[in-house]
């Protein structure tokens, strides 16, 4: 397994944004479930529920929902400091094993400024 990209991309338009997720298997073992959860804070946040996964030549793809400027998931944005992430994986195989892969993230105060910014805050 390899977690080939993630990211938090903006939709600049709805002035929103959203997470996308994507990993290989080099085994191409078939899927059953696909979940992908933020365990940074005290509780985990499921951004993705994939329960028909399916690969596309070769990668599994996964996209949160869309976030706006004032969901409460998306405080982490409105600090001033660099921000750590950590995503956590459960990958279900069709023969019911689980693997579990933690990957994590760091967003520079840039890049979070400039979300900001497309929400319309000037800072």
């Amino acid at each position: 397994m390899k977690i080939e990209s993630f990211g938090l991309r903006p939709e600049i338009e709805q002035k929103e944004v959203k997470y996308t997720f994507e990993f290989s298997d080099a085994h191409s073992r078939g899927l059953k479930a696909v979940k992908v959860e933020d365990v940074s804070d005290d509780a985990p946040f499921l951004l993705v529920d994939d329960t028909a996964p399916q690969y596309t030549n070769g990668r599994w793809h996964g996209a949160s929902r869309t976030f706006g400027a004032g969901d409460e998931y998306l405080k982490w944005i409105y600090q001033l400091e660099n921000s750590l992430r950590v995503y956590r994986f459960t990958i279900t195989f069709a023969d019911g094993h689980e693997l579990i892969i933690h990957q994590g993230s760091t967003f520079p105060n840039f890049m979070k400024s400039a979300i900001r910014h497309m929400f319309g805050e000037k800072y």
